[in-house]
Formats: C-alpha cells, sequence, structure tokens
C-alpha cells in the first residue's frame, strides 16, 4: 500500500512538473497556444521516452525525467533580453543543446567527481529556495493566464501543494 501510494505521489508531481513548466516557458516567449500545445506534448513525449530509459537500463530511481525547474529562471532571464520573444526563444533552445553537451562530456570523462565537493547541501538547498521563490508568482500567473488550462493548472498545483 505505501509503494502504491507513493508510486501515485510521484505520478502526480511528474505530471506537474511536465505541464506547468512547458506552460510558463511559453507564456514567458509570448507562444500561441498551439505552441504551447505542442511543447507540453513534446514535454511528455521525452519525459516519457527518459523514465523508460531509466527504468529499463539506467538508475531505476525516482528521478525527474522531465523540465528541469532549475532552467525555468535561465528562461526567464532570456526572456528579458531586449529581443523579440522568437529570437529569444532560440537563444534559450540553444543554451538547452549546449548544456546539454557539457553535461554528456562531463558525464563520460569522470570531471563530475571534481564539482561535487562545490555544490554542497547547503548550497543546493540555498539555489532550490531561492528558486522557490522567484519563480512562485511566475509560474502561477502562466498557469493561470492560459484559459483552457486554468483548471487543470489550479487542481494540479493544490494536488502538488497538499
Amino acid at each position: 500500500m505505501k509503494q502504491t501510494t507513493s508510486t501515485l505521489q510521484w505520478i502526480v508531481f511528474l505530471l506537474a512538473n511536465t505541464i506547468a513548466l512547458p506552460i510558463v516557458v511559453a507564456s514567458l516567449f509570448d507562444l500561441s497556444s498551439v505552441e504551447t500545445a505542442a511543447l507540453v506534448q513534446r514535454s511528455f513525449f521525452v519525459g516519457g521516452i527518459a523514465c523508460f530509459l531509466h527504468g529499463a537500463f539506467g538508475h531505476r530511481l525516482p528521478i525527474v525525467s522531465g523540465p528541469a525547474g532549475s532552467w525555468v529562471s535561465i528562461f526567464v532571464v532570456i526572456a528579458a533580453l531586449p529581443v523579440d520573444s522568437k529570437t529569444a526563444f532560440t537563444i534559450a533552445m540553444a543554451a538547452v543543446v549546449i548544456a546539454g553537451i557539457v553535461l554528456i562530456i562531463l558525464g563520460l570523462t569522470g570531471w563530475t567527481k571534481y564539482l561535487l565537493p562545490v555544490f554542497t547541501p547547503l548550497v543546493s538547498g540555498t539555489f532550490l529556495l531561492l528558486l522557490c521563490i522567484q519563480l512562485t508568482g511566475v509560474m502561477l500567473g502562466a498557469v493561470l493566464a492560459v484559459e483552457a488550462t486554468r483548471l487543470a493548472g489550479i487542481i494540479t498545483f493544490l494536488l502538488v501543494l497538499g
């Protein structure tokens, strides 16, 4: 029973993350509702593939395989650049690709062991707390701004909060 409850809780968390973050990013870059829906669909697809690969071949741990909340803060900064929203969105996507390449190189070479002492639990916890405080207003505003997802956003927010 405990495992079932934990599994359901994790599914709700993954769903909330996969729905909310693309909507926030879409609102930052003034994407249309069609583009927003496509972004959410791609998030579900890539997140599902990542979860499957982690379960079948990977670590088999309950780690979020979907949009990363820490990237939203980067998107907020990029969206504030004095360029049109499509150019800013292109810059953001290029940043994600470059970061992915850097992470692959760090993972394959084993250099991450030299970076781990820098990111102590205090540093990580402070970053996550500041990130949550900074993005709460942005995320709620974005979820509530889209008419079609308003009810789903409120329900998801309340489930995650609960």
